[in-house]
């Protein structure tokens, strides 16, 4: 297997399908100054096997994904078996040591995206000494069992929680403009202030994001117009969004407005034709969230894992 450094235009030549949007040329180019570098992989024998794109974070260390929440390879052939793969990392590895590297990191989608390709690399990594560092727990709601009968059959207090928040009077709307999508922000930014959460964003950032590429905001009013929960989803690829942030104004817990904005995002994906809203992890460096955990179960969300590998070049 033979690894050959391209260009971004040689690159997007031989990769035509990603897994999702943030293995795409758009948002690549977006990101591109948020690296030192970046290095674009094909990986060839008789044919164009696959591809991946490392962003060399800080001096000597490759990460995928660069600026997203994961990352993988790209297939260029659909059929590419296991000992496939595994000569990929081996001439990835060979790669990295000729080219005099320090590091690489790899955090892998969540597996609701490709179980099949995504377990494949799991146990590739790990069986080539890479180092596990993480399993993060993601939550992600499967939009066949948004059904007519899903009021019935989801957790009983998310049903009462929601009933409280229809009887207040509650509002979804989804804003485009400026000004509310900076309402929006501000409450989310509120909410992770008051939780103690970071926020890797600032407004014009998320801004100019959102711009580029297919997303969605939603905000929810109460009966006097003020705006006390919101959500920022971006569509990663034609089948999935993803919950990129969402909160309530901590004033406003007794209204149960998380669990209005969750169903009607539900809702407004089902109707749309998504197979899946990824709400994504509720864990950090592996520790889970208790409290962010239960609710996303109690919605009726399915969990899959998210893998952290990375090996220092010896």
């Amino acid at each position: 297997m033979h690894v050959l450094r391209v260009d971004n235009k040689e690159y997007y030549t031989h990769v035509k399908n990603v897994l999702t949007v943030f293995d795409s040329a758009p948002f690549i180019n977006f990101n591109e100054k948020k690296c030192n570098e970046i290095h674009y992989l094909l990986f060839k024998d008789k044919y164009f096997r696959c591809g991946i794109i490392l962003g060399e974070v800080r001096k000597g260390v490759l990460r995928s994904p660069f600026s997203a929440p994961y990352g993988l390879f790209s297939d260029i052939r659909n059929n590419n078996s296991l000992d496939v793969q595994y000569q990929v990392v081996e001439a990835l590895l060979w790669y990295v040591k000729t080219a005099g590297l320090e590091k690489i990191i790899f955090t892998l989608p969540p597996q609701c995206y490709d179980y099949t390709s995504i377990s494949s690399w799991v146990n590739v990594l790990f069986v080539n000494k890479f180092h596990l560092d993480d399993i993060d727990i993601n939550y992600h709601f499967s939009l066949d069992n948004f059904t007519s009968d899903y009021l019935d059959t989801c957790n009983i207090k998310f049903r009462q929680k929601l009933k409280t928040a229809i009887k207040d009077g509650l509002v979804f709307e989804e804003v485009v403009e400026k000004e509310p999508i900076k309402e929006a922000y501000d409450v989310i930014k509120k909410n992770r202030q008051f939780k103690g959460y970071p926020l890797k964003m600032d407004f014009e950032q998320i801004y100019g994001t959102l711009k580029v590429f297919d997303s969605n905001v939603f905000i929810v009013r109460n009966s006097r117009g003020e705006v006390i929960a919101s959500a920022i989803v971006f569509v990663v690829s034609e089948f999935f969004a993803q919950v990129i942030y969402w909160g309530n104004d901590p004033d406003f817990d007794n209204n149960k407005c998380m669990n209005f904005l969750s169903y009607m995002c539900l809702n407004y994906y089902k109707r749309n034709g998504f197979k899946a809203l990824d709400i994504g992890p509720s864990s950090s460096s592996s520790e889970p969230n208790f409290g962010l955990c239960n609710f996303k179960k109690s919605m009726g969300c399915d969990v899959s894992l998210k893998y952290t590998f990375s090996m220092v070049i010896p």
